[in-house]
């Protein structure tokens, strides 16, 4: 994920993350498909600990809260300014 100044931009990129994620999956499903079982693990591994590091961090954890638990709407862009609790 890159690095944000303002909320909406990193919800912006943790949303871009989730993407690339998806993409890593597919990616990991056609190895499956098309490649011979020794060499599945060794294909995708870099990818998979990247992505568990990403996941890990700490800004990453903060991001995904507000995406995931609190109506910030208000706070973030200048779209919104209706206000709501978490």
């Amino acid at each position: 994920m890159r690095r944000s100044r303002t909320l909406e931009k990193k919800l912006e990129a943790y949303r871009e993350f989730g993407r690339a994620v998806d993409r890593i999956d597919a990616l990991r499903r056609d190895v499956e498909e098309f490649v011979h079982w020794d060499a599945k693990e060794s294909i995708t591994a870099d990818l998979d600990r990247k992505v568990a590091s990403v996941m890990r961090s700490p800004a990453y954890r903060v991001v995904e809260w507000y995406d995931r638990y609190c109506q910030v709407r208000w706070y973030v862009g200048q779209a919104s300014m209706v206000m709501t609790q978490c």
